[in-house]
């Protein structure tokens, strides 16, 4: 592989390690939790401290929380069992799984959850996009004869955009 490639691999990944650097260093997971606060009662009505506001009043990012994290890890487990996703059981009456976008199920990097705890797999699942969609960007760019350096910033604008 060509010093340019490999260069723009590393720029991406040392890029995705700032973006997740609490993360990592911090033990954390990518996970708006606190705003679940923001859904349910008493915290819902009861957020201020001295006059001042601590919980977002308008629910923020709750689509990780209600629909991204928790069908993932059910479409995981019933493919665990070697079945197809095909209904959501836990819902009301039931609905259709297989066919909602939110679980992913043909998502490249998706196959971490087979392997990893789900806490885990959620962070790598997060820090493999932008270090594989930043360098085929970057791919790209110089197949459309960019400049090295304007590919590497072509790429990290699509990025943070």
């Amino acid at each position: 592989m060509k010093r340019e490639f490999i260069i723009a691999a590393i720029f991406f990944t040392v890029l995705a390690v700032i973006i997740f650097w609490k993360a990592l260093l911090h033990n954390l997971i990518p996970f708006p939790g606190d705003y679940l606060l923001a859904w349910y009662e008493p915290w819902k009505t009861d957020h201020f401290v001295n006059n001042v506001i601590t919980i977002a009043h308008k629910a923020v990012a709750d689509d990780i929380f209600r629909h991204l994290y928790p069908l993932r890890l059910l479409t995981v487990e019933i493919m665990k069992n070697h079945q197809w996703p095909l209904w959501n059981p836990y819902n009301g009456a039931g609905m259709p799984l297989l066919a909602i976008m939110h679980p992913g199920y043909f998502n490249p990097f998706g196959f971490v959850f087979f392997f990893i705890k789900p806490e885990s797999a959620w962070l790598i699942f997060l820090a493999l996009q932008p270090i594989v969609l930043g360098f085929f960007t970057y791919l790209y760019c110089r197949k459309i004869n960019l400049t090295p350096l304007s590919a590497l910033f072509s790429s990290a604008s699509l990025l943070f955009s």
